[in-house]
Order: C-alpha cells, then sequence, then structure tokens
C-alpha cells in the first residue's frame, strides 16, 4: 500500500468516537500508523480494531493507548508522551458531550485537556499538525463578538450557551494561543452537523438533527423550534475523515481555521420537509420561536434549552472551504442522496438500537429491491410472508451454514413495489445466482417460490413451501377488503401484532412494525392479502404445487393445519411443527431450520406426514 501523505504515524483521540472511527479508518487506509488515545483502551482495542477492518482498514496499524481528558497529565503515561513527542500529526477530537455539564467539568475536560495537549506536543520536531476540532457555532455571530479575554464576558456566555458550548469556543480560542507559545502548527476544523457515510448512511450517533428525525418518524415533532430561515448545514463523516487525513500535506493551511459544512444544505424547515417525504411522513406545519421556547419549560417542549443556541439563521462563508478542498482535490458528496441514506440507516438499525443489517439495495426489473446475503452465491432463498419482513427468518439464518439471500418482498418492507408479477419478479431478483438454490417461501413467499420454479424448474434445486396459504383456511370477506384492511393495520399496536403473530421475539418482527406505519406499506400488505385471498389466486397455487417435478417439502405449524391434502409424487414430505401456529419460522427455528437444512441435503425421506 502507498503513502502519500509524507506522514507515517498519527496520533487520534477519541478514536472510539463516531468521527474517530472513520478518520482512523481513512488514515489506516493511506498506511499510516494510528495511536488510538481513549479511555479504557486495553478494553475497548479489540472491538475498534474489529471495526477498522471490516471497514476496510488495516487494523494491524492501530495500537491503544490510555488517555483521560479530567487526570492528570491526560492520563498519559511514558509510551503517551513519547508518543506525541514523535509524530507526525496529532488530530484532538476528544471532547466531554453533553447538555447540563458542570462548567467547571467542561472546562477542565475541553478547554484545559486541549491546551495542555498542545503543551505536550512542543518541541516535536516531526510534527506536521495539531489538528483541533472545534464545533462549527464557533463560527457564529455570537462566538465572533465574545471577548476571550474578559472573565464577565465568558461568564455571561456559558450561562446564555451552555457549558458544553462554551468550553468548545474557549478551548477553540485557547488553543491558538497556546500552538502559538509554543510553536505548535496548528489548523482548527469547525464541523457541520455531521450525518452518516455518504455511500452507506452508517453513523454512531443520535443526538442533534438525528434526534430530531426520531422524533420525526415517531410522530412526535408537532413543530418546528427557529424560523423561516433556520439553518443547520451538515457535512458527511466520510467526506470529514478524508479531508483530515489529507490536511496536513496541505502546507497553506497551516494557521487557518475552517468550517467543514455543505452550503447547499437546505434551510431548517425545507430538510425537514424532504426528510419527512422520504419517510413518508407529515412534516411539523408550524414553527415556534426560540425565545418562545425559552421560556417554557422542558417537560413540555421537549427541547433542552442548550439546544436552543444551535438553532439560528447564521450564514457562513463556504470559500475558505472551497479553495481548501480544491487543492486537497475533493469534491463534496451529493447531498440530498447522502441524507436519505443516513436516514435509512437510521431507520434500518431502529435508530442505533439494534445491529444494522448486511443489506444490499439493488435495483432489478426497474425497481429498489432489499436484501441480505449474496445475489451471486445463495444456496438458499429465503421469503417473508404478509405484515412481515426479511427480519423475520433471522433465527432461521443464524441457524443456516449455507450462503443465504433474504428478500424483501415488493411494496413489502424496504423492497419498492413493482417489478411485474411474481415470476417476473424472482427472476430478475436471482438472475445473477451461480447456482440453484433451495427457495424456502413463507404465507405469501410461498406463491413467489412456486411461480419461479414453475418458470425456471431447471434453476430450483428444492422448494421447502411453509405455511402454504393456499392450503389453509382462506382469510375471511373482512381481510379481503383491501381498503378495510388499511385502516385496520393503521390501528394495529405493537401488542395487537405480537398477538397476531403468535408472540413471537420482538427482534424479529419490530422492524415490520416500524414499516407499517409507513401509509404506501399498509396499503401494499392490505393488497397483497386481498390478492392471497382471491379463489382463482388459490386455484392457480394448488395447480402450481401439483404440476412441479422438483423436490418439495411442506411446513405448517398443528395449530395452523392444511386443509387441502396435494397430490404430487415430487412432494417429499409433509412436517407438522408441533404447538406451532402460522410463523414457525418465529416461534419453532431449530425445528425449521434442522428441516430446511434437510431439504438442502436432499436427505428426506418419501412418506406419510411427520410431526415434530
Amino acid at each position: 500500500m502507498q503513502n502519500s501523505l509524507l506522514i507515517k504515524q498519527a496520533v487520534v483521540t477519541g478514536a472510539n468516537g463516531f468521527i474517530g472511527r472513520w478518520l482512523t479508518t481513512a488514515l489506516t487506509k493511506s498506511n499510516v500508523e494510528v495511536i488510538a488515545f481513549m479511555r479504557n483502551a486495553a478494553q475497548k482495542i479489540d472491538e475498534l480494531k474489529q471495526w477498522v477492518q471490516q471497514q476496510g482498514g488495516t487494523p494491524a496499524l492501530v495500537t491503544a493507548l490510555e488517555f483521560d481528558l479530567m487526570a492528570d497529565q491526560l492520563g498519559l503515561d511514558e509510551s503517551g508522551i513519547a508518543a506525541l513527542t514523535q509524530a507526525d500529526v496529532v488530530y484532538h477530537l476528544a471532547a466531554k458531550f453533553s447538555f447540563g455539564l458542570d462548567p467547571a467539568v467542561a472546562h477542565r475536560a475541553n478547554v484545559t485537556a486541549a491546551t495542555e495537549l498542545v503543551r505536550l506536543c512542543a518541541g516535536n520536531p516531526r510534527l506536521r499538525r495539531f489538528i483541533h476540532i472545534s464545533g462549527y457555532r464557533t463560527l457564529s455571530r455570537a462566538a465572533q463578538t465574545l471577548d476571550i479575554d474578559s472573565p464577565i464576558s465568558i461568564e455571561r456566555y456559558y450561562q446564555t450557551h451552555g457549558a458544553y458550548e462554551a468550553s468548545k469556543l474557549i478551548a477553540h480560542e485557547q488553543v491558538c494561543q497556546a500552538a502559538a507559545a509554543y510553536h505548535v502548527p496548528l489548523t482548527r476544523i469547525s464541523p457541520a452537523s455531521v450525518i452518516g457515510d455518504s455511500q452507506t448512511g452508517a453513523t454512531r450517533q443520535i443526538f442533534g438533527l438525528a434526534e430530531m428525525v426520531k422524533q420525526l418518524w415517531q410522530g412526535k415533532l408537532p413543530v418546528l423550534v427557529g424560523s423561516a430561515d433556520t439553518w443547520l448545514p451538515v457535512v458527511t463523516v466520510d467526506f470529514l475523515a478524508t479531508l483530515l487525513v489529507r490536511l496536513p500535506s496541505d502546507t497553506a493551511s497551516v494557521g487557518a481555521h475552517y468550517g467543514v459544512f455543505d452550503d447547499s444544505t437546505p434551510v431548517l424547515p425545507k430538510l425537514i420537509t424532504l426528510i419527512a417525504s422520504h419517510m413518508n411522513r407529515q412534516a411539523p406545519k408550524h414553527r415556534l420561536s426560540v425565545n418562545a421556547v425559552r421560556n417554557l419549560p422542558v417537560t413540555l417542549t421537549g427541547v433542552e434549552k442548550e439546544a436552543l443556541s444551535f438553532i439560528s439563521d447564521d450564514r457562513y462563508d463556504p470559500k475558505p472551504l472551497a479553495d481548501l478542498c480544491k487543492r486537497l482535490n475533493l469534491t463534496l458528496p451529493p447531498l440530498l442522496p447522502s441524507v436519505t441514506r443516513w436516514v435509512d440507516y437510521l431507520l434500518d438499525t431502529a435508530f442505533l438500537e439494534q445491529p444494522a443489517p448486511l443489506k444490499q439495495d439493488k435495483t432489478i426489473a426497474g425497481v429498489r429491491v432489499f436484501a441480505t446475503g449474496s445475489f451471486e452465491q445463495a444456496e438458499v432463498v429465503l421469503l417473508h410472508g404478509i405484515l412481515l419482513t426479511g427480519q423475520s427468518w433471522q433465527a432461521v439464518n443464524d441457524q443456516l451454514s449455507p450462503p443465504t439471500l433474504t428478500l424483501d418482498l415488493p411494496g413489502l418492507g424496504r423492497s419498492a413495489y413493482g417489478g411485474g408479477r411474481p415470476d417476473e419478479w424472482m427472476t430478475a431478483a436471482l438472475a445473477s445466482l451461480d447456482r440453484s438454490p433451495t427457495i424456502v417461501g413463507h404465507s405469501l413467499g410461498t406463491g413467489f417460490a412456486l411461480d419461479y420454479a414453475a418458470a425456471h424448474p431447471e434453476r430450483v434445486k428444492s422448494l421447502v413451501l411453509v405455511s402454504p396459504f393456499f392450503l389453509q383456511r382462506r382469510p375471511s370477506w373482512w381481510n379481503r377488503q383491501a381498503w378495510l384492511m388499511q385502516q385496520a393495520l393503521r390501528l394495529l399496536g405493537a401488542n395487537d401484532l405480537a398477538a397476531q403473530l403468535d408472540h413471537a421475539p420482538a427482534a424479529l418482527w419490530q422492524d415490520a412494525y416500524q414499516l407499517l406505519q409507513k401509509p404506501e406499506v399498509r396499503q401494499h400488505n392490505a393488497q397483497w392479502l386481498s390478492w392471497a385471498g382471491q379463489a382463482q389466486t388459490r386455484a392457480h397455487y394448488r395447480h402450481l404445487l401439483a404440476s412441479l417435478a422438483i423436490p418439495i417439502t411442506l411446513v405448517h405449524g398443528t395449530q395452523d393445519p392444511l386443509l387441502f391434502q396435494p397430490q404430487n409424487p415430487a412432494i417429499r414430505d409433509i412436517i407438522a411443527i408441533e404447538n406451532s401456529g402460522h410463523y414457525p419460522q418465529m416461534t419453532h427455528p431449530t425445528q425449521l431450520s434442522e428441516t430446511i437444512r434437510q431439504a438442502i441435503s436432499q436427505q428426506l425421506p418419501v412418506g406419510p406426514e411427520v410431526t415434530r
């Protein structure tokens, strides 16, 4: 790996944080050795290295040393002190952040620690740059007018803006003074609101704008605070990390201060409207002024007083960043796709409360398809049923060793509606497969599996049909009325869905429940339910089942019996899982996984119905 940065070793404080992780990864991708300064280093280093590896970095280039903003000499031992006197670059990202900080704690962690770090770098002959990360509100009009040498002004700023913002602004100025005193080459960077990776949307923080998105999704954002001109600029974390990596090579930036933001960010009301549209939510129609909210209790508004200082109409000069990017050969990523990918990541992870799915978004038959697994090498394809998403297969998937592909069906989950008939959609979805898989369908998914098998019998090794809807009780007249079911699904609570799903583990259906809050997902679930209940639909799939010559296994729960007994020599077995209802993949995943494994190996004997 080539290193064109002219730096070999970098110290990164706060390397385990949101920006720190992306920066550490980006540095190792450029063959730079990273010394990660962080608290509880021995306990956290393995997880950090694993994360770096997953992002395509080089974990072998990362070592960790103990670092504590609140401790004497920053908690550094001799190795830490030596690192600061030998590093080519020091990135200071670590800070103590929360609303309601004690001013003394904030000052010690964010001001004293930063200036102490500058002092410890003094005399390092190799140091090309000390890069200090400030907050973007250091660019604000209020910050520009603060008299940093006046204790009265500082005290007033602490009172009006809160300990975090005040301490970051004071650190921003005092770091500059310390760097001049100790002859340390300094560049200060003030990022705007940092959102997820421009390509994946991945993030690790949920405060600020992300918290607003969460409230919008949950229907808890009835009004916006601010004016029609309120501006909250954003920047993606990967762009920021790349800029930080390249910055030491730019000698013109020594002594400079740069705000890092995308100047094309819309004003906040328009940005929230765009995000709401993407999530199929209603954007707030009303606004409250900052002064009005400041005079109301937090218990009523839900807005911390300190957060109000970040709500501003201030605009900042984009030219310094534009000139820097030109010198560094950097281009900001397209804004709207970056924002929507970030929002999707927040939704995919239930706002960071669950792991991100190993997903793929792929356009097939002209529409977006959401999947996990391999489109090329899957030996098992998993198709879910109505009210569910591919997440419903997770407990089964965890017990299968062959490569799998789990698809969200069209209009359900995160796959867009469209793509033609089920056989056309499946043909497009599996076009890249280099082998004939076992296709496992549940309920509605059994229809998609049969249509594909009938159209391409040579491309299917075997079928496992779980709770095949066309062999079971027909939905009631009410359930077959799409308009009525849409309304019923709108009123469906989490406890109601849990009961409908036989009280399966919530981790297997929470994703589906969140998505059912979207009107179009409710609409398509209702439409598919109506379609599956039609007599001609059910007759069509019974005919297909009787005509296929590939190995077939039928699975159902003893509490969800088959009302039709199909006659086809290709049906190798009919498995009844004891004490299971319509959702054995969620309630009895071990038994179903074993059945799928046997179907893959084609070891199931032809014989009478077996109860397990």
